[in-house]
């Protein structure tokens, strides 16, 4: 039957309809739109992982990669006065954007660094000042690439310092490097001392040596996986290749009983 079907649909003429319905699909399961926060989900997202939390008086979040803050003050006004945040961006001009937002308010901690596997320093690439693209993977823009030298600490290092026991999200959005911020935190995911994991995968990960697999093996064990849509969220059962797509989709990791 499966034989049959394949030989009437596999059909020159009907590829475009077939490309055209995979958009469709794609777009239904939220590949490809989650580039802005206030329609992407992730504050669905956040507002779940919220109330799994239960009565906190304190809500630590880790916003890596936070940009200019666009995340950070959503996330501020769903959380509300229990939010204490720990905010880390490198680029020199989001910096400026993020400090001049939110240097007064004191539930915000403001790093300008990156985090990675190791602590040390790296070359930030972007094609503008600014960009919300601006990655540590090298040759990630088709035009000429802008770089400056950022210092590197890990999340495990971050929480060492900062005598923080425990962790209620860790946010990542750092354009493909999202796997090297979670191996700098393998001490604190391993204790089990992170509620929360929310990462990006897609496109920006087709310069880089790693695939969802690589996500799904280190962190299955521990985490019930989810894929963020715009109005929930939607459990991944098992590891398929299927998962292997190069669109840019958040996932909602949440830590097993």
């Amino acid at each position: 039957m499966k034989n049959a079907i394949r030989n009437l649909l596999s059909r020159p003429s009907l590829q475009p309809l077939f490309a055209q319905m995979l958009k469709v699909c794609h777009a239904g399961m939220n590949y490809g739109g989650g580039q802005t926060v206030e329609v992407s989900g992730e504050l669905h997202a956040l507002e779940f992982v919220s109330r799994s939390t239960g009565p906190l008086s304190t809500f630590t979040l880790f916003d890596v990669g936070a940009n200019d803050g666009g995340y950070l003050g959503c996330a501020l006004a769903v959380l509300g006065g229990r939010a204490k945040v720990h905010s880390f961006e490198p680029q020199s001009a989001s910096f400026d954007a993020l400090h001049k937002r939110f240097h007064e308010d004191p539930r915000v901690k403001l790093r300008k660094i990156a985090l990675g596997r190791s602590p040390g320093t790296a070359n930030l690439h972007f094609d503008a000042a600014g960009e919300t693209t601006a990655t540590l993977q090298q040759g990630a823009f088709a035009t000429q690439e802008h770089s400056e030298e950022v210092s590197l600490s890990t999340v495990d290092e971050i929480c060492r310092e900062e005598k923080i026991e425990r962790i209620h999200l860790l946010k990542i959005d750092t354009e493909g490097f999202e796997m090297e911020v979670l191996i700098g935190a393998s001490e604190i995911i391993g204790r089990g001392a992170i509620d929360a994991i929310q990462f990006e995968f897609g496109d920006t990960f087709l310069r880089t040596p790693y695939h969802f697999v690589d996500f799904w093996e280190l962190l299955s064990s521990k985490f019930v996986i989810y894929r963020i849509l715009r109005r929930g969220l939607c459990k991944v059962e098992r590891y398929s290749p299927d998962l292997e797509i190069f669109k840019l989709a958040n996932f909602l990791c949440v830590r097993r009983p």
